[in-house]
């Protein structure tokens, strides 16, 4: 009996599977769709044959339009991204031909 309940717990095991990365951010987004400020990190652990580490994410924003996306990448072979905006809207330069 107890083999038979811990081969359906390994069954059932399998068949949880976690959300994405991306599912998981989506999610906490939408639970502060209507905050007037967010501030937070997202830590990702990650790792391969190659290389292992973590991407840093820090995420910041103020309504209506200022954004602040910022990304470390603590491995071998590193990295840092970022996105910025101060929430002014300004218009594109005009090519010229």
């Amino acid at each position: 009996m107890i083999a038979n309940f811990l081969a359906l717990a390994v069954t059932m095991a399998g068949a949880i599977q976690e959300p994405t990365p991306s599912a998981k951010i989506g999610a906490m987004l939408a639970k502060y769709n209507s905050a007037r400020t967010l501030t937070g990190t997202i830590i990702k652990t990650e790792g391969n044959s190659q290389e292992s580490g973590r991407l840093l994410t820090e995420v910041q924003y103020e309504r209506p339009a200022k954004l602040y996306i910022r990304q470390i990448r603590e491995t071998v072979s590193g990295g840092v991204w970022t996105v910025t905006s101060d929430g002014k809207h300004r218009k594109a330069p005009s090519s010229t031909s």
